[in-house]
């Protein structure tokens, strides 16, 4: 008989609207008991999905699951580059983007029968000023959103919608010192992106070139912009066309220098976080295992 695998569940008690507790409950009926042998560990603080998901690698975990939003997804990931054990995802967050990215379905069923019969691929990660994302980072008002959302006791996509209301005319536009591909650059723009994968979540897409296998960082910036035009930017978002904005650009790299006016917010997948004014950041190529349900 085939020796089991180990599989450890890392669940983030407070993320999203609260989906946690029903997968926790579907668990012992959904997992297939004939592959795996799981474990829960729960995170208590910020970066603690990091510190369990390390400790899990060094254990002999053959896959780790992220019971989350994008936050915790990275840091999970975060814990297990450039090992062994696999990450999946069951989506419990407020936008999942990068589970929509690996395709994985908000549906508990679905996401457990991945986990239960789908296969592993290797995918690019990224690091700002030496910290992983997985799927975006950001300086400018997604950035300034994610640091109020954060602030508030209740989750979900109605509240971040809120939020991002509440905070749209307070935002102004930002100076930006750009070093990338052997130029210089300057943009007054009031959201810079940093892309590994397409998408902010809940269907937003940011970067509609970007893959997560091509070894490249996709650019966006949101230049600054007359505010009644609003309405049309978030449609080319959810249409798959932000690229096509006379207000956006878009560009490649491996690596970019970007010296910004403030020190303000940044984000690391959804996660507000706090770093210097001068930031850094690069692709890393196949860094990170993966378990999908067809390949990417």
């Amino acid at each position: 008989m085939e020796k089991k695998k180990r599989i450890l569940f890392i669940i983030n008690p407070v993320s999203g609207i609260g989906r946690q507790h029903k997968i926790e409950d579907a668990l012992p009926s959904l997992l297939d008991k004939t592959k795996y042998e799981h474990e829960i560990r729960y995170t208590e603080h910020v970066n603690h999905a990091k510190e369990i998901s390390a400790q899990g690698a060094k254990e002999g975990f053959d896959v780790i699951v992220a019971v989350g939003g994008d936050g915790t997804l990275g840091e999970v990931a975060s814990g297990i580059l450039h090992t062994n054990t696999a990450m999946a995802v069951i989506p419990a967050g407020s936008g999942n983007g990068m589970a929509r990215e690996l395709g994985i379905p908000n549906n508990i069923e679905k996401a457990f029968d991945i986990i239960n019969n789908g296969h592993i691929e290797t995918i690019d990660t990224a690091i700002l000023n030496g910290n992983t994302f997985v799927s975006t980072a950001g300086s400018g008002f997604d950035a300034h959103v994610a640091n109020m959302f954060a602030q508030g006791e209740k989750r979900g996509f109605l509240r971040y919608v809120m939020v991002t209301a509440r905070e749209f005319l307070r935002y102004p536009s930002r100076q930006y010192e750009v070093h990338v591909n052997g130029e210089v650059k300057n943009y007054f723009a009031w959201v810079f992106i940093f892309c590994n994968s397409k998408q902010f979540g809940n269907g937003a897409i940011v970067a509609p070139q970007a893959s997560v296998k091509d070894g490249l960082l996709h650019i966006t910036v949101i230049k600054d912009f007359p505010k009644y035009k609003t309405i049309l930017l978030v449609f080319r978002l959810f249409l798959n066309n932000i690229d096509k904005s006379r207000y956006a650009e878009t560009f490649t790299c491996t690596r970019i220098k970007v010296i910004r006016e403030k020190n303000n917010a940044i984000h690391l997948d959804g996660s507000p976080f706090k770093t210097t004014k001068d930031i850094e950041v690069e692709i890393v190529p196949a860094s990170l295992k993966v378990i999908v349900n067809k390949p990417l």
